[in-house]
């Protein structure tokens, strides 16, 4: 078992955090999308010796359920304090993440990307998803609240080139850790 230590200081910039007022129950990891909204993030990661940034452009859109997800592409990749140029096939790539709880989260196939996009694309992929479940189950609320999601299926992270076969089965163990009203920020 893989258990995720999920580190959410979610005070973003790009996306309006909503930190209820009322008395019960309020509710902490809420998104409040608006279609068209545009975002920016430049993403620093730090992996096994491996360090990058990389600049991340989206927009809101809305499916044709009415769910919200935001759609986001590549640029600007330093790895190691190097440029890197992309393939220009990553042009075209279009990573959709979602913490819209009536949307469930997208893998992207990993096999139709730049290689060097994969760190960055699961990194963000990994944010989401964990942020999009502390959301959707609605349990984490309060410092200390706690809830624990098991997941025994197998996921395939392969790129079909490099990675023939890659998987692993994550339960989720998260624990509210402290929530700060003034500053819009709540860390797991």
């Amino acid at each position: 078992m893989v258990r995720v230590l999920l580190v959410c200081i979610l005070a973003l910039s790009g996306l309006a955090w909503a930190w209820s007022q009322e008395a019960s129950p309020a509710k902490v990891f809420v998104r409040h999308y608006r279609e068209g909204e545009k975002l920016a993030y430049r993403m620093t990661g730090h992996n096994e010796g491996w360090e990058y940034e990389i600049r991340a452009d989206g927009i809101v859109k809305k499916d044709a359920s009415g769910a919200y997800f935001e759609e986001y592409g590549w640029s600007d990749l330093i790895s190691n304090k190097e440029q890197m140029n992309l393939s220009a096939g990553r042009l075209e790539f279009r990573q959709q993440v979602t913490l819209d709880p009536s949307r469930n989260p997208v893998v992207p196939d990993l096999g139709k990307i730049d290689t060097k996009l994969i760190g960055p694309v699961t990194d963000w992929l990994t944010f989401y998803v964990d942020t999009w479940l502390a959301a959707k189950m609605g349990q984490l609320n309060h410092a200390g609240d706690h809830f624990r999601f098991p997941r025994s299926a197998p996921n395939s992270w392969a790129d079909g080139t490099y990675v023939l076969l890659g998987e692993d089965a994550i339960d989720f163990d998260l624990t509210l850790k402290d929530v700060n009203s003034s500053t819009q920020t709540a860390t797991c």
